[in-house]
């Protein structure tokens, strides 16, 4: 989300190139200074001229000109790397009729990394309410980081509010996703705040079956599960739902990651493969796509993981590549670089996928807490398979400080990792006992159905069926509820 700034640029911030020193709504031409600054796209004079609009009250808001005057002030701060600046003028740029989906995005996603309190739920509701085409487009990884800076400062009341707006209203334009993540948070924190009865409605409208899987291993949430849950029967209905939107989207690359996903699951490589593939049946290829901006690097992504389930690693690597050359909202792209990275570590190339993490700052506010987690674990564990002991723990005292920010399990990984399966085992056990932590731990400790052959070689997969086979973690797992049996390849949750 960083990069929203770059994705918007010049080209869609507005047509800067249709101002004209005409008489506006108001009768009124716009001041040739401002027209001139405007047209030039002149970064040094637009911030003050509108700061000077506004402090002087110029007409905020009366006319076309004022609308992009602001929005380029926010285009122009940002490029300069001052993002409160750049946050203020989205701000104001909000309150006026024809404000554009950048600078609502904006606002929310600087107030989800940057703000304190309840900054984020306020712009959350307005747009479901005054732009519900701008609020079902927004990434989940914004909406994400409000809800996890809410769960850390403690505001419950402002966390029921937000997830209820997520689970109610919130019809993601991406085919791919949908609000079921929201849904089973606002369930479990139903179930705290007391109140079964709502929880079990929300859930009632699950559809995926990640988080059908998820919420009937979290200790809130299971008895308002359905009982025998057959979660391959659901991944199979799943695939008959994204093949009928593939349908009635033939040009999106969406159904066809959604349907791919459900068949790697299911242990149908080849058929996911295919799928992927079929885009590239005419000459125009998946980059013309109507989605392609935004779902191209995750077709190669989709297409890359097809590919090692395979066996075909030189196909994994050049469809990684591909992807990450693409960029990733409007940035350097880091989520293909550290897929491949971990996808080396598999396979024991521990230095091909360190030397992969060099060129990145993993600190850099460019990368995501959740990003830095999973880079960091990669790069901890390459350094201490290469006995670059110091880089390693310098790495998982990172990952041990900031565990909350990252997927399930990553910490307890790196402990394997790094030859530390008492720590790895300690940790497990306190997460079984954790409420809101057990379906994650459940689930990193799972039986599923055996992943192909080349692939068992992993040294993490030895691990942890040792791990899970010690006494202390099974007796954990039992008080927890037992070892999950899923009857399914693990391989998209």
């Amino acid at each position: 989300m960083k990069g929203i700034g770059r994705v918007a640029g010049l080209g869609t911030l507005l047509c800067m190139a249709s101002i004209a020193p005409t008489a506006a709504s108001t009768g009124q031409a716009p001041p040739a200074e401002l027209v001139n600054a405007l047209r030039a796209q002149d970064c040094l004079a637009v911030p003050a001229l509108a700061e000077r609009r506004i402090s002087e009250n110029a007409r905020i808001g009366s006319r076309q000109t004022d609308q992009i005057l602001i929005e380029m002030a926010a285009y122009c701060a940002y490029q300069a790397n001052d993002e409160q600046r750049a946050y203020q003028f989205t701000r104001i740029a909000n309150r006026l009729p024809d404000a554009s989906h950048l600078a609502w995005a904006f606002s929310l996603w600087w107030e989800a990394m940057h703000g304190t309190g309840s900054a984020g739920l306020d712009t959350l509701t307005r747009m479901s309410r005054e732009r519900p085409d701008f609020f079902n487009g927004l990434y989940q990884s914004t909406l994400n980081g409000l809800d996890a800076r809410f769960e850390k400062e403690g505001l419950v009341a402002e966390r029921l509010s937000l997830l209820k707006i997520l689970s109610t209203y919130f019809v993601p334009t991406d085919l791919f996703q949908s609000a079921d993540e929201f849904r089973v948070r606002y369930a479990g924190l139903l179930v705290e705040q007391g109140d079964p009865a709502q929880a079990r409605a929300t859930l009632a409208r699950l559809t995926e079956p990640v988080w059908f899987l998820q919420a009937s291993l979290d200790p809130r949430l299971r008895t308002l599960m359905p009982a025998n849950l057959d979660l391959r029967g659901r991944v199979e209905a799943d695939l008959l739902r994204a093949q009928a939107a593939q349908r009635a989207h033939p040009r999106q690359l969406a159904p066809l990651l959604w349907m791919a996903a459900n068949l790697r699951m299911l242990g149908r490589f080849d058929e996911a493969l295919a799928t992927l593939l079929s885009a590239q049946q005419d000459e125009s290829g998946p980059a013309t796509y109507e989605d392609a901006q935004d779902k191209l690097n995750w077709w190669w992504d989709s297409l890359a993981k097809t590919h090692y389930l395979l066996g075909h690693e030189s196909d994994m690597v050049a469809a990684y590549t591909r992807a990450a050359n693409i960029g990733e909202g409007g940035g350097a792209n880091i989520s293909q670089v550290l897929n491949l990275a971990g996808r080396q570590l598999s396979l024991g190339h521990a230095r091909i996928a360190l030397d992969m993490l060099a060129p990145f700052d993993v600190s850099s506010p460019d990368v995501s807490p959740y990003g830095q987690i999973v880079a960091r674990s990669i790069r901890g564990c390459a350094a201490y398979l290469l006995g670059r002991t110091e880089e390693a723990q310098a790495d998982l005292a990172y990952l041990i400080a900031h565990r909350d920010d990252g997927p399930g399990g990553i910490v307890e990984e790196v402990h394997l990792c790094m030859d530390d399966p008492d720590r790895a085992a300690s940790d497990y056990i306190a997460l079984l006992g954790d409420p809101r932590k057990q379906a994650d731990a459940r689930l990193s400790l799972a039986e599923t159905d055996p992943m192909p052959a080349h692939l068992q070689a992993d040294p993490m997969t030895r691990r942890l069926s040792e791990l899970r086979a010690r006494p202390d973690v099974q007796a954990a797992l039992e008080r927890a509820g037992g070892v999950p049996r899923i009857p399914l390849m693990r391989t998209d949750f």
